[in-house]
């Protein structure tokens, strides 16, 4: 199981002062708690590795206190691995000295799975559309992976599976989730919309994570989904789709807006034919065949094509262009 995603020996140096206490306020608020999951690395035996940690109130203290406990998970094949880091506190009732000694961890590399290449810490919520605040959203409804876009929504489909990660006293854990009828993820009584602070694409796989939603217990823990690339890609593109054709024929800036989702369902999907028409048609309304052209190459094989653009208004702008015709007097 490879990694596809481009790697920086850099990276972690960057993202471990993050996810040490001195790197947040001491006090959250009485019972505050939480979990992460920090991608690291790929591993020498391929697996995903990833920095583990639990942040809480010092066991529900009610003093100005934080805890800190860390390890390594590394995931491979469905399976997971621990190694223990160690754990710290933070106490305002504390010696400064005291509190410097403990803030001072040294994360060595893991013994047992050894880092080829780093993953870059920075990431971009998906998709990344200059004139949108909007960003793709899951959910989990009577069993199924539910990809969100706006007010629109579509089951992923292919094989996913899900697991929740949290700390059990000191040690950590990783239980498997049976993806049932009987399964909805919720945060009081409403369906849980959760967005990712995870996204790893993983050979043909995407590993996505959330923090899970408050629980009545108090006790929250952190969700991983590894979902089939090919059907969150599709399912990805064809709301992308969907949204560009709500939009009414405009000015400039509702093209520029469809032109944008277009390209990004385009390159989630690069092999979806309707959003290519679509962007090809987009194109065509502004008069250079050139772009419109290079659109249609990709679709030159799809039979009856030559037929379907005589008769599509929506190239009337470049019919005549040099180069748009040759391109059709080459399709059979």
């Amino acid at each position: 199981m490879n990694l596809t995603l481009r790697t920086s020996l850099a990276a972690i140096g960057a993202c471990l002062p993050l996810l040490l206490p001195g790197a947040r306020a001491l006090a959250a608020g009485p019972g505050a708690s939480s979990v992460t999951l920090n991608p690291v690395c790929v591993t020498k035996a391929g697996a995903a590795l990833f920095f583990f940690e639990r942040s809480d109130d010092c066991g529900g203290a009610a003093r100005h206190c934080r805890g800190s406990r860390w390890a390594w998970a590394a995931l491979k094949s469905g399976s997971w691995e621990f190694e223990g880091l160690g754990e710290a506190a933070l106490d305002d009732e504390s010696a400064p000295e005291s509190n410097a000694q403990a803030n001072r961890q040294l994360f060595k590399a893991p013994a047992s799975h050894v880092c080829v290449s780093y993953l870059r810490a920075p990431k971009l919520v998906s998709p990344d559309l200059p004139d949108s605040d909007s960003w793709f959203q899951y959910s989990f409804e009577k069993g199924e992976l539910v990809l969100r876009w706006q007010s629109q929504k579509v089951a992923v489909g292919g094989e996913v599976k899900l697991w929740r990660a949290a700390w059990s006293g000191k040690d950590p854990k990783v239980d498997a989730k049976a993806l049932d009828a009987g399964l909805s993820i919720v945060d009081g009584s409403k369906t849980a919309t959760m967005l990712p602070a995870v996204e790893l694409a993983l050979g043909s796989d995407v590993l996505l994570g959330f923090p899970e939603p408050k629980q009545a217990s108090g006790e929250q823990g952190f969700l991983v989904v590894q979902a089939t690339q090919a059907k969150l890609r599709q399912a990805q593109a064809s709301l992308l789709l969907q949204d560009a054709r709500r939009l009414p024929p405009g000015d400039l800036l509702t093209a520029a807006r469809a032109a944008g989702l277009l390209d990004a369902a385009l390159q989630l999907e690069p092999g979806n034919a309707e959003a290519r028409m679509d962007y090809a048609r987009l194109l065509a309304r502004q008069g250079e065949p050139a772009p419109v052209v290079r659109e249609l190459d990709h679709l030159k094989a799809t039979a009856g094509l030559k037929a379907k653009l005589a008769g599509d208004k929506a190239f009337d702008a470049v019919r005549a262009k040099d180069l748009f015709k040759r391109f059709v007097d080459g399709l059979k």
